[in-house]
């Protein structure tokens, strides 16, 4: 007995060992799947050595790092079989295939589950483009030996495009399919017809030639070259315009889908964003070494960049950077998109391909605010959310994180935000001292007027009839729907910084900056007064049932109470102030949101069940869906996230983090594919 006692111990151990190693890989790089892989081994073992008798700490540790793995994992498959520097990557415009090209003189024919379908071998020593006809049926190779190639889908040598003096760089279909252009290091740009047949020769840069590309409409080419500029030409040979703006090579160039604008990527760190005419929109800097590469999604609403850092980064179209991409262990040389725009390749020196999902697949991120998120509502349908950010707006939301609205009309940072039960009216809250009603379109129906400092939140009572206010003049204010205030509750002696109203509409809580929590009949009478915080209390909730407050707290904690005052049970575990707390809609999971940046979803007798990290500043609000199966989080770093948290249990995370792992490890080593049996 005392052996096996000793036995499951050490399983103990290498559980948290692996959960440990995890998380230290997620803080390196949370893109990438490697600390998947060490999560989904700590997960495992804790299921099949313990099961339901895990201990709750432990099952707490890999619950939370198995789920930050399985939340922010990019990476969706690696191919690996090139035996040198990978050069160059396109996605088949069918979106079937991928052809990579490699320094180790071959290219690869790959399906998107990442499996090789076949090398092409053309003895032409390295290669280091290739692009695939506008029909998938041809292959065009750009290389060493001074030629591009041709192939079918097949991997049968068509023919061999023989005319450049040195090596060929890049090689591009135009989009009609008719023409093959080829840039070298002898300085010029080829055109060629289908057979292999040279139509012209552009001469005009004073470098080596490494990229070219054709418009969207196959009327114009644009090439990039080392003599730091970029030239754009009609397809009969006239010299449109040089684009001159960067400071060393440049590497690539790649036109939006609607040909408007022009992306240029450079070895002086930076890439740059141009319309026709060569005027210079947009510098895009973040890189720390040269960018190789640029590319548009078929969207045209996101721009990927590739880099000497080993990094690939996802820019929006206004120059601003959401997402940085890491995992390759050298530099990426190139980016493509899917024709679906729901993936992205990228080939490295490390000598591997990488293909990133755009989108988390279990979380939705909402940005749009330029400033702190200080809130977040659900409409009682679910379908629609409301924030409310210092950025002295509203912005209205569905579900997948588009924009719906933008509530603009306060003169000063709006604190609070409600949906009234029928989803028609929306209440805000802010510094200028008003409370806002509106319509859900986005006008403003009403400015309630009567708080003599900020007002710090708003809230409907469930039955429609009541809208409560709280602020810093340490008043309580009740208003009919339509706006008419109809009391003034005096008994706070500090500010009032949340309100929230019981199910049945009979009671008002409310909590403040003394740490005194009150409860309150509809009618204006004083119920209750609740004291046990050792500072501010931020935020105050009802349990759905009405039975159960809880009341989150500047000094770390959460406390649970009946409505009598007495406390329930105390949720210790943050390491900063406590701002927000929500129920769950069937009561059994009480989620918190802290300036520890972290959430943290705790069963309500107080027994941690995981934690969420992403935010990277405060996180001011937590809101569950009315249907349970989201919980939203608001933080100063700007954004909203959505999180996926239906059957938010460790069999449903394992399921999760396998399946996105299923093409992987279809290829991998046995060792490695019992992981997911």
């Amino acid at each position: 007995m005392a052996a096996f006692r000793l036995y499951l111990k050490a399983e103990e151990g290498q559980i948290e060992a692996l959960s440990q190693s995890s998380e230290a890989r997620l803080a390196l790089n949370r893109n990438s799947f490697d600390a998947l892989i060490v999560a989904l081994d700590a997960g495992k073992r804790l299921k099949e050595k313990f099961g339901a008798k895990a201990d709750p700490k432990i099952r707490a540790e890999v619950m939370r790092t198995l789920g930050q793995a399985v939340y922010w994992v990019r990476e969706r498959d690696r191919l690996e079989g090139h035996k040198d520097y990978i050069e160059g990557v396109s996605f088949s415009p069918d979106g079937k295939m991928i052809a990579t090209a490699s320094r180790d003189d071959t290219v690869k024919l790959w399906h998107r589950n990442g499996s090789l379908i076949r090398t092409l071998q053309g003895r032409g020593g390295d290669v280091f483009s290739v692009n695939f006809s506008p029909d998938s049926q041809l292959i065009a190779s750009a290389n060493n030996d001074k030629t591009a190639k041709l192939w079918s889908r097949e991997g049968k040598l068509l023919t061999t495009l023989s005319g450049h003096k040195e090596l060929v760089n890049s090689v591009s279909f135009s989009p009609d399919g008719k023409t093959i252009a080829t840039v070298s290091y002898d300085k010029t740009v080829k055109l060629w017809n289908r057979v292999g047949k040279e139509l012209r020769t552009f001469i005009g840069h004073k470098d080596r030639v490494y990229w070219v590309s054709f418009s969207p409409d196959s009327k114009t080419i644009a090439t990039a070259s080392a003599d730091k500029t970029v030239k754009l030409w009609r397809l009969d040979g006239k010299l449109l315009s040089t684009f001159m703006g960067h400071k060393d090579h440049v590497y690539n160039v790649s036109f939006s889908p609607d040909g408007k604008m022009i992306a240029t990527a450079s070895k002086d760190n930076t890439a740059k964003l141009w319309n026709q005419q060569g005027k210079v929109l947009r510098t895009l800097k973040g890189h720390t070494a040269a960018v190789t590469s640029v590319s548009f999604s078929p969207d045209g609403t996101t721009i990927a960049t590739a880099s000497k850092d080993n990094t690939v980064k996802l820019w929006h179209r206004d120059g601003k950077e959401f997402n940085m991409l890491k995992g390759h262990g050298g530099s990426v040389n190139q980016v493509s998109f899917s024709p679906d725009g729901k993936s992205l390749a990228s080939v490295s020196e490390d000598k591997t391909v990488k293909l990133w999902q755009i989108k988390p697949y279990w979380i939705t991120i909402l940005s749009g605010h330029s400033d702190r998120v200080n809130r977040v509502s659900f409409s009682r349908d679910g379908q629609t959310l409301a924030t409310a950010s210092q950025d002295k707006t509203v912005k209205l939301w569905n579900r997948n994180g588009e924009e719906l609205a933008v509530l603009r009309g306060h003169k000063n940072w709006v604190f609070g935000v409600g949906f009234s039960p029928d989803g028609n009216t929306i209440a805000t809250a802010s510094a200028d001292q008003t409370v806002k009603l509106w319509h859900r379109d986005g006008k403003m129906l009403k400015s309630l007027k009567g708080h003599k400092s900020w007002v710090y939140d708003v809230s409907f009572s469930p039955d429609g009839t009541i809208l409560a206010s709280v602020g810093a003049d340490n008043i309580v204010k009740l208003w009919s729907h339509n706006g008419k205030e109809l009391a003034s509750l005096h008994g706070h002696d500090s500010p009032v910084y949340s309100v929230s109203f019981s199910p049945d509409s009979n009671t008002i809580a409310t909590a403040s900056d003394n740490g005194m929590v009150k409860l309150w009949h509809r009618d204006g009478k004083e119920l209750v007064t609740i004291q046990g915080h050792d500072g501010s209390v931020y935020k105050v909730s009802f349990s759905p049932n009405g039975q159960i407050l809880a009341t989150a707290s500047e000094d770390n904690t959460v406390k649970l109470w009946n409505r009598n005052g007495k406390e329930l049970a105390l949720l210790k575990g943050h390491e900063a102030g406590v701002g927000a707390v929500s129920f769950s809609p069937d009561s059994k999971i009480i989620a918190t949101a802290s300036n520890d940046k972290t959430v943290k979803l705790w069963k309500p007798d107080g027994t941690l069940l995981t934690t969420f990290m992403g935010h990277i500043a405060e996180i001011n609000d937590v809101r569950f869906s009315p249907d349970g199966k989201s919980l939203a989080t608001a933080s100063s770093d700007t954004t909203v996230i959505l999180w996926n948290v239906e059957n938010l249990n460790l069999d449903n995370l394992l399921v999760r983090g396998c399946d996105w792992l299923q093409n992987y490890l279809k290829n991998k080593p046995n060792a490695l594919r019992q992981l997911c049996k």
